[in-house]
């Protein structure tokens, strides 16, 4: 019995196999349909409107002249930018072309990064030999700025005590270390560098309320700073917006925070000299000098060394 439901069908059958009656072309298919096209004449194709754009479809003459049916999609001039780009989101990596001076930082990092006895990497600082070798004094420039941060803590009694903690707890840590500036028997012709610093107030972060913040920006009485002799490195991570289409692929993702992430990649010894700060706890005290023996927050290689150990641990 025929299933009503395939009534007006042009073959209600259609669920079972069976022979071909006719083979129809794409020169009249169009004609056939009933939602309407536009016939630019009797021997001209046919327009239809898709859900992709305006097709064109019928008869064309080839070079030797005879007929075939053929079927052109009329899209906007850009489609193909538009697919480009889709292919780019859908690759979900971007590779990165790196300058000559993100080259030469990357492979300064190969050739001088190690690890210590604990598996901690040291590093480093990716300097350009002619800007550095202008560097020149600055611990008076550190010691004039100091009294205005002195100023400032006691000023706010809850201030004082969080910085003081802060720098308590580098010393303990053995992020940095005493130094009689007096007994320098540096065998570098480079003059050690001071970086002033200061502090950043944040009251909303849930995690660091105060951040320290050193000024490897400061200039010395040549006019170059730190920075100026630093190479900032090429970027390691990927975008923020590459990083989230990446959770598509996987169906789980970890996300964690590195805890004094900079703080855990050592510097070594024979550049400790170019991160030096001053510090007393209390203004009758003698200005102590300290080193600073870790990746450091404001110098501008920082990014790049604290990212690129990462990368490098995971390749290892």
């Amino acid at each position: 019995m025929e299933n009503t439901n395939f009534r007006g069908l042009a073959d209600p059958r259609f669920f079972e196999p069976s022979h071909i009656d006719v083979i129809i072309g794409t020169e009249i298919y169009h004609r056939l349909l009933l939602d309407g096209f536009i016939e630019l004449d009797s021997n001209l194709p046919i327009l239809k409107e898709t859900v992709f754009g305006w097709i064109v479809s019928g008869k064309c003459s080839n070079t030797i002249s005879c007929h075939s049916a053929v079927t052109m999609v009329c899209s906007n001039a850009d489609l193909e930018k538009q697919m480009m780009r889709f292919w780019e989101i859908e690759s979900c990596h971007s590779n990165n072309i790196l300058s000559v001076g993100e080259q030469q930082c990357e492979q300064y990092f190969a050739e001088t990064t190690t690890r210590d006895a604990n598996g901690r990497f040291v590093v480093s600082l990716p300097t350009k030999k002619t800007v550095l070798s202008k560097l020149g004094s600055s611990r008076e420039i550190s010691l004039r700025r100091f009294p205005s941060l002195e100023r400032r803590l006691h000023a706010n009694p809850e201030l004082m005590k969080s910085y003081t903690d802060f720098i308590r707890e580098y010393i303990e840590l053995g992020h940095m270390t005493l130094i009689d500036p007096n007994a320098d028997l540096l065998s570098s012709t480079i003059q050690p560098y001071h970086m002033p610093h200061h502090c950043v107030v944040r009251p909303e972060s849930s995690t660091t309320k105060l951040r320290v913040v050193f000024d490897a920006s400061c200039p010395t009485d040549t006019g170059v700073s730190l920075n100026d002799a630093l190479m900032v490195g090429p970027v390691v991570q990927d975008d923020l917006y590459n990083i989230i289409l990446r959770f598509r692929l996987s169906r789980y993702a970890i996300v964690a925070d590195l805890e004094k992430m900079y703080r855990q990649i050592l510097i070594h010894p024979t550049d400790r000299h170019l991160l030096r700060i001053l510090w007393r706890n209390k203004p009758n005290d003698p200005v102590d000098t300290y080193e600073l023996r870790t990746v450091t927050y404001g110098t501008a290689s920082a990014p790049f060394l604290a990212t690129r150990c990462l990368r490098q641990l995971a390749m290892e």
